[in-house]
């Protein structure tokens, strides 16, 4: 089963590794090319959690089509403020029911939306979107130390 993680950084790439160690196929998006040719070429993301070696189940990708299309689940793990452009970015490759969930934290500047309300509106059916939050962080995920996360 195909899974997606929109964003590679720390928590990001901690998250698609724990993803991609339990069997998954797992596709990480990156935002620039030279990030995702390097994780693909050396199994480690050259700009977070460095000493860290990925599973070959992740594939790295600068491109929201290939890293969102027929994924069963996405994980979008951006900053706050891109949550409304990286929603609309995988709209168009992304089917009505995949279970998206939202990683980040925070509201969006100006209309003050948490991060779930924007993935409603922009990519719709509100019964699959989540919220996932600690008390965790990505060296600890990464390294496979024990962790509280709700869904």
């Amino acid at each position: 089963m195909k899974v997606a993680v929109i964003g590679a950084g720390s928590w990001g790439t901690a998250v698609a590794r724990a993803l991609g160690s339990k069997g998954y196929a797992t596709s990480l998006w990156c935002h620039t090319p030279a990030v995702a040719d390097a994780i693909n070429e050396q199994h480690r993301n050259p700009r977070y959690l460095c000493d860290i070696d990925l599973p070959g189940t992740l594939t790295a990708t600068a491109s929201f089509q290939e890293a969102v299309e027929g994924a069963a689940a996405v994980f979008i793990v951006t900053p706050s403020y891109a949550a409304r452009e990286t929603a609309r970015s995988i709209a168009p490759y992304l089917g009505p029911t995949p279970p998206v969930a939202m990683l980040s934290q925070g509201a969006e500047k100006g209309t003050r939306c948490l991060l779930t309300q924007v993935l409603e509106q922009e990519l719709g059916n509100p019964a699959r979107i989540a919220a996932i939050s600690g008390p965790n962080h990505a060296e600890e995920v990464s390294r496979d130390i024990p962790s509280a996360t709700v869904v």
